[in-house]
This record gives C-alpha cells, sequence and structure tokens, in this order.
C-alpha cells in the first residue's frame, strides 16, 4: 500500500514540561520496534481495512506466557459493533466471530473457560464459507481439514462484560 511509508514513524508528544527530556528516548525506541518488529506489513492490513470496510478493528489482550500485551488484527468481516454510536466512545457492544478447532475448543474446557457441556452444545462443523475469502481457494480447502467451532464473543461496554455463545443459543457458554 502506498499509504503506509516503507520505514513509519512516530513522534512523542510530552504532557507537561518535566517530560520533555524523555521524547527522543521515547521516540528512538519506539520508532526502532516499529521497525524491528515489522509492522509496515501488520500496518498495511489496518490501512487496507480501513479503505475497504471503512474500519480496521484490533484486539489487545495480555499474554501471561510472556507476561506482555498482544495486539493481533481482527478481520473487519467478522466483527460487528453498535452501528447506532457515531463516535468510539458511544459503542454499547461488540462482537467478534471467532472460530476454534476442536484441539482450542477442548483445551478451553480444560482451563475450565468453558464447561464440559459446551462442546455437546454445539457440533463442530466445516470452515463457515461466509469468513473464507474469495480469492484464496487452496487455504480454503486447507481450512477444512478439520472441525471448526465456531464462537460468538460478545462485549458489552455498558456492563464491562464479555460473553461467549454458540450459534443459535441464547445462554452464553
Amino acid at each position: 500500500s502506498l499509504l503506509v511509508p516503507p520505514h513509519p514513524q512516530v513522534s512523542a508528544q510530552p504532557r507537561n514540561p518535566m517530560e520533555q527530556d524523555q521524547v527522543t528516548v521515547v521516540d528512538t525506541l519506539s520508532n526502532y520496534f516499529l521497525d524491528a518488529g515489522h509492522y509496515r506489513d501488520e500496518l498495511t492490513v489496518v490501512v487496507e481495512n480501513v479503505v475497504k470496510y471503512g474500519r480496521g478493528p484490533t484486539k489487545s489482550t495480555w499474554d501471561a506466557e510472556n507476561d506482555r500485551p498482544v495486539t493481533r488484527f481482527l478481520d473487519p468481516r467478522n466483527y460487528f459493533f453498535d452501528q447506532t454510536a457515531q463516535r468510539f466512545e458511544d459503542v454499547r457492544y461488540e462482537i467478534e466471530a471467532t472460530l476454534l478447532s476442536k484441539k482450542d475448543m477442548e483445551g478451553r474446557i480444560a482451563e475450565e473457560m468453558y464447561p464440559p457441556s459446551a462442546i455437546e452444545r454445539q457440533s463442530a462443523e466445516r470452515y463457515p464459507t461466509w469468513l473464507l475469502p474469495d480469492n484464496k481457494t487452496e487455504l480454503n480447502e486447507l481450512k477444512n481439514y478439520q472441525p471448526w467451532y465456531l464462537v460468538w464473543e460478545v462485549h458489552d461496554r455498558e456492563s464491562g462484560t464479555v460473553k461467549h455463545f454458540l450459534p443459535e443459543d441464547n445462554d452464553p457458554i
């Protein structure tokens, strides 16, 4: 994408005069990690999504094993939000369609994130066709080598809760 420069950079803006001395260090570190982490490719995906779909959602979680935050870019076709909101602050809910392999689903049950009945309430199916990209036939064929579970992750921003639902199931997992 021509909209993302070859070496994207950021500039820190101090919030008060005492932080002015740290601006150079923050700029240097931030730009080093942007470059070393090869984030240009990821930024290109976000920009392309914004151009195509009008949004480029990201999701940040905590990686307990490595003790650091992890941000991933969501496919806008699998992400829905409160369409009545005009500003991000006004969004009341966000919904993400997530796919879990049988192994992932069993792992969540073993970790007691989901009850054992979750695997019985939905049978694993082929990869949902509405989540497949149109132009990658080899990838589409590979996705059907194992069964998948579709889980709707609903983030209620008004109550600050996250609930997981199986398709056609009104009760959270």
